[in-house]
């Protein structure tokens, strides 16, 4: 997408750029050239940016996301689109995030369980499905210790 993100070294977010989804997390679809700093409360250790969607992880581990929501992107079990950070459902002591394209996200939390949810139009949950549906809310996916 049009937008960028930056974490200060007080672990402060901050967001730049297009925002016509709420995906800067700043409580409107507002767009700026000047970072604007999260107003989530959040001791910020990781983002990620896709198309129309942010996610924010904690020190804590916990995920937060905001924007489109299509095809369940922001992983509350809905697809409501807001433009205020809110905690993704089910998972915790999360240590990585990663958002895609339009509308697909993954997160791996510290035990090694990878999560992914939103958009599955290519298969690219990694759910070993063999539909294309996608989900609303973080689903583990087989362990890639067992790939052969």
């Amino acid at each position: 997408g049009d937008n960028s993100a930056a974490i200060s070294l007080r672990r402060t977010a901050y967001f730049f750029g297009e925002n016509a989804d709420g995906q800067l997390g700043l409580g409107s679809a507002v767009t700026t050239d000047a970072g604007v700093a999260t107003a989530v409360s959040l001791d910020t250790a990781d983002a990620a940016l896709a198309d129309r969607f942010a996610m924010l992880v904690g020190s804590n581990g916990l995920v937060t996301a905001t924007g489109a929501n299509e095809a369940g992107s922001l992983g509350d079990g809905g697809t409501t689109a807001r433009s205020n950070f809110a905690a993704v459902s089910v998972i915790s002591n999360v240590i990585s995030i990663g958002a895609g394209g339009r509308s697909f996200a993954a997160a791996i939390n510290a035990d090694g369980t990878t999560y992914t949810w939103g958009d599955n139009s290519a298969k690219q949950l990694g759910n070993s499905t063999l539909t294309t549906t996608g989900t609303a809310t973080p689903t583990a996916i087989p362990s890639f210790d067992a790939v052969p």
